[in-house]
């Protein structure tokens, strides 16, 4: 969890993202917009695959936040299962707890409201 949040933050604060009107001039109604760059722009003169990801991202930085949400969306495909079998394990031990809040302890209490969370949302706990 901390690794996606510091990627995160890098994105967000590291990156040096330009917007296309930041050299708007006085003819900036008349600009054009090249995106995306067309791949005759990066010169690829790499085979591999790892260095031809590097050119471009050194090229268009907005290609490491592409690189990152797909990577991201591919791990969160087979991640699911195992999401979905916390939430289960969570909601179970919810339920059984249930039984034993009667008993007036308040640190029963406390924990089936984070397992309610975790039941629902599985990433914070």
């Amino acid at each position: 969890m901390r690794t996606l949040e510091f990627l995160l933050l890098i994105i967000l604060f590291g990156g040096r993202l330009e917007p296309a009107c930041a050299a708007a001039g006085p003819d900036a109604a008349h600009a054009q917009i090249n995106f995306p760059k067309p791949l005759e722009d990066y010169d690829d003169q790499t085979s591999g695959l790892l260095q031809k990801l590097m050119n471009r991202v050194r090229v268009e930085p907005f290609n490491l936040i592409g690189t990152i949400i797909f990577f991201c969306a591919i791990l969160h495909t087979f991640l699911t299962a195992k999401f979905m079998h916390i939430a289960h394990a969570c909601k179970h031990e919810f339920e059984a707890l249930e039984d034993q809040e009667k008993a007036t302890d308040p640190s029963i209490a406390r924990r089936r409201d984070a397992l309610q969370f975790r039941a629902v949302f599985p990433f914070h706990g």
